[in-house]
């Protein structure tokens, strides 16, 4: 039986091309591991913790609780698993899972622009194209790209690389010869499925790919109220029971961190916390998120419409991937703080981009005719996909040769370097600095441990957090009563960030969560140091002295002075009760250390709660009066009442913590 070989030359080249993408975005990964991360609030530990915890037997709900959804931590396991399983392993893991989703999703959208027989051509070629430009002109790459393709410190674009699987899933199972109700079903399973995805993109894509899937079968005329409940119950059902079994039976304790602790903290919690960083109301919303992306809402609605009017299965999916991208960066910023339309902007792009290559083409062949040169025109017409496919290969292959040569470069230049040394239990390389604080590491098996941040010494001797989640910034709700408990209990040593590792964020953290590090400064000493973080010992209980607090209120609002004090840091704590008439009000309390962002000096309290107690700092003699304002549209500091307050004065010195004495920050972002 001879074989056809131009029935598989196609599918010779897709597999191919997608081998090649796959071996480059691999060695990408690898050189981005070869140097492990030091800077102690880095994602990658973030993503590195649930990582390690899936690896030792542990379930999210049961065991841990991932801040950022249950779906990204298994997307990745597999790859991280097969690459050793260590912190270099997930450093690898994250680059080149985000680097090839983003990809794809390129892929995606070039494919459903596409019409004709070539979509998978159009599709590969416009990957390629985007990932050699990447990968050859990293990092100094459009600013865009950048973000996309890199994990940052939260996975932003693997969270929003949702819509663009699930439409995937939904084209498969378009292509099935099977009844248009079985269709509806199994689109139903995935509409269940994607609430284990993140937190902001999962439930949203799920619920517009089922208001996508009515829509569609109203379209087609193919709806009817028995399948709408079968659909409907199929998506509950799927949504509950995935939940209950990859959590091995504890739903609720995730869906309670997930959707009360998380969302009722994370909003006053994390900056920005000025008006120009808030959706505060409804012309903050219309302005900042109608008007501000105008253009392009407008061009998602025009593709929409389009795709109803012509019947475009295509282009009505491109316009839910358009939408799901929207609501996805909607849901981030109404509960939290503007600046999470990157995914929308970059469908956007996508789309613009596509547009002008189209009319590149058409130019080309206008001018083509216009020269007479028909019978070159009729060639590349007739030969176009032997073009692009030889094109395609030729770039993959020297983009794979490239990458793999950088990756060996990146490798020799560190294990022939006198300034790094390899650590074994990481698969990766560190600073020479950092060799005394590994040793110290290695050397303290019989120690209990808690870390601010889950970092190099839970890596290094594979540990997990005390809690349920990685970091104190995460102990939000519930967790944070846990996590306070632990501290509580004085364990042999505590890690914190230094402050001349972030000269911002670390007075933010120190002030934001008072609770975690006061029990430590009455406690502990600082004893060793590395370049970013300070390794506490238990000393003896001590006392700090009381001073006189009290309540007033002048020209500029309502205040607490710390009458005859001198310069230095106090703590403060104050009874109150604040009734704002909108939810979306913050309240905002003067410590003069807090200045990241747009602080400037303010640090936000919790305005559900009732007490507080949180550093502050009198810059000189004189100015011992901590004032409160408020970021809001609609309410006054008359909705504060503040009962009484009380002070003490920190007797602590150690300029990686408070520096003595105590200057006023700068706002630089680090």
């Amino acid at each position: 039986m001879s074989i056809n070989l131009v029935k598989y030359k196609k599918n010779l080249f897709f597999i191919s091309s997608i081998a090649l993408m796959l071996l480059t975005g691999m060695f990408f990964g690898l050189a981005q591991a070869v140097y492990v991360p030091i800077f102690h609030l880095d994602g990658a530990f973030q993503t590195a913790s649930g990582l390690f915890r899936i690896k030792d037997g542990l379930f999210p709900g049961k065991d841990f609780y991932p801040y950022l959804g249950i779906g990204l931590n298994w997307f990745m396991y597999p790859i991280f698993y097969i690459l050793g399983a260590n912190f270099s392993a997930s450093v690898a893991t994250s680059n080149f899972v985000v680097c090839l989703t983003s990809t794809y999703s390129i892929a995606v959208a070039s494919y459903l622009l596409t019409n004709g027989r070539n979509k998978n051509v159009v599709a590969i070629f416009s990957a390629t194209l985007a990932l050699s430009y990447f990968i050859i002109f990293y990092p100094d790459v459009y600013g865009l790209l950048l973000e996309r393709f890199s994990p940052g410190n939260s996975l932003r674009p693997l969270r929003s690389f949702l819509p663009y699987l699930l439409v995937s899933f939904w084209i498969l199972i378009d292509r099935c010869d099977i009844s248009y109700a079985r269709k509806s079903i199994f689109v139903s399973v995935l509409v269940g499925l994607s609430v284990l995805w993140s937190n902001d993109y999962g439930l949203v894509s799920g619920f517009l790919l089922a208001i996508f899937l009515l829509i569609k079968a109203i379209s087609d005329n193919e709806f009817s109220v028995k399948l709408f409940v079968i659909c409907f119950a199929t998506s509950i059902v799927t949504a509950c029971l995935a939940y209950y079994v990859v959590t091995l039976g504890h739903p609720v304790n995730l869906f309670n961190y997930n959707f009360f602790s998380v969302r009722l903290d994370q909003y006053w919690y994390f900056g920005g916390w000025s008006e120009s960083a808030r959706i505060l109301s409804f012309s903050d919303f219309f302005d900042k998120l109608l008007l501000d992306l105008g253009q392009r809402l407008l061009v998602m609605i025009a593709v929409f419409f389009f795709a109803l009017i012509r019947k475009k299965f295509s282009l009505f999916l491109l316009s839910y991937i358009g939408f799901a991208e929207y609501a996805g960066g909607l849901v981030a910023s109404l509960g939290g703080h503007l600046g999470y339309m990157a995914a929308f902007v970059f469908w956007y792009k996508i789309l613009k981009f596509s547009f002008i290559f189209i009319l590149a083409f058409w130019v080309f062949r206008f001018a083509l005719r216009q020269l007479a040169l028909d019978g070159f025109l009729r060639y590349v017409h007739n030969s176009k996909i032997k073009i692009a496919i030889c094109s395609v290969l030729l770039i993959n292959l020297n983009v794979l040769f490239y990458q793999a040569y950088q990756y060996h470069k990146v490798l020799n230049e560190a294990k022939d370097s006198k300034s790094f040394f390899y650590v074994h239990e990481l698969g990766g390389f560190l600073p020479i600095t950092w060799r005394s604080y590994i040793s110290v590491i290695r050397h303290s098996s019989t120690i209990s441990v808690v870390e601010e941040y889950w970092g190099l010494w839970s890596a290094i001797r594979n540990l997990h957090p005390p809690v349920p989640v990685d970091s104190v910034i995460h102990a939000l709700g519930d967790v944070r009563n846990m996590f306070a408990s632990k501290v509580a209990a004085l364990p042999d040593v505590v890690i914190t960030t230094a402050k001349t590792s972030s000269e911002n964020w670390q007075p933010w953290n120190l002030s934001a969560n008072w609770w975690f590090y006061k029990p430590i400064l009455l406690n502990y000493i600082p004893d060793k140091m590395s370049p970013m973080t300070i390794v506490w010992h238990r000393s003896g209980n001590k006392k700090w002295p009381e001073v006189m607090c009290r309540v007033g209120h002048d020209a500029h609002g309502d205040y607490v002075s710390l009458d005859n004090s001198s310069v230095g840091y106090y703590e403060i704590g104050i009874n109150y009760k604040f009734e704002p008439t909108s939810s979306r009000t913050l309240l905002l309390a003067q410590n003069n250390i807090v200045y990241v962002g747009d602080a400037q000096g303010f640090l936000s309290l919790d305005p559900r709660a009732t007490h507080a107690e949180y550093p502050a700092a009198i810059l000189s003699n004189g100015l011992t009066r901590f004032y409160f304002k408020l970021t809001t549209k609609y309410d006054k500091l008359s909705a504060l009442n503040i009962d009484s307050c009380f002070a003490k004065r920190i007797v602590f010195s150690f300029p990686d913590v408070l520096p003595y004495p105590p200057r006023v920050g700068s706002s630089k972002l680090e």
